[in-house]
């Protein structure tokens, strides 16, 4: 099984900073070495999502993070671009500075 990459366990998650004059933050997840298979979680706030499959879609993945009670209904978008999932913080999170997302062992 490929690797895939947390906050403790290599450092995938970047943030776009503190942000200023109306700045929304992003967050990434990069999975390397493409899983062909696995399941992994996502923490935020001090709430884990359900298991996801190595390869969960961006809309897919949006929905496990909303369903989340420190991101809920209309707090983030997801993107995936290669491997690379990007989620934008929205609603009541939006121009905030926010703690970064990480991916328990």
């Amino acid at each position: 099984m490929g690797i895939i990459e947390g906050v403790g366990l290599g450092s995938p998650f970047t943030t776009a900073g503190a942000p200023t004059n109306g700045t929304t933050e992003v967050q990434t997840l990069t999975l390397s070495d493409v899983p062909a298979s696995g399941a992994f979680t996502v923490k935020y706030d001090g709430y884990t999502t359900t298991s996801l499959a190595f390869d969960i879609s961006a809309a897919n993945m949006q929905v496990a993070l909303r369903l989340l009670p420190s991101i809920g209904s209309g707090g983030c978008t997801v993107g995936l671009i290669g491997q690379v999932y990007t989620v934008t913080f929205a609603g009541n999170l939006a121009k905030l500075n926010l703690p970064l997302m990480t991916v328990p062992t």
